[in-house]
């Protein structure tokens, strides 16, 4: 895979059906313009149990994996913009 420090891996996995969809793997440098809150609030937002029963697995993945590159385009968020 050759991951790196700018590296972002997402794994969608219930692990058993319980707890959150989305879990991310980020590199050190990814910190410097995406915080770990914001890793943690877009987890929380579009992988728990609510939002994926409600919109899918694939809705899921298709909303975080866009609020990642909206931020990234931006040169960062603190959190995802439609988190308070």
């Amino acid at each position: 895979w050759q991951l790196d420090d700018r590296s972002i891996v997402l794994v969608a996995d219930f692990f058993g059906g319980t707890g959150n969809l989305l879990k991310f793997n980020v590199g050190e440098q990814v910190y410097d313009v995406l915080p770990p809150r914001f890793w943690s609030l877009l987890s929380s937002q579009y992988g728990n149990q609510f939002f994926v029963k409600k919109n899918g697995e694939d809705q899921a993945i298709v909303q975080s994996v866009k609020k990642i590159t909206d931020c990234l385009l931006q040169n960062g968020c603190k959190q995802p913009s439609d988190v308070p």
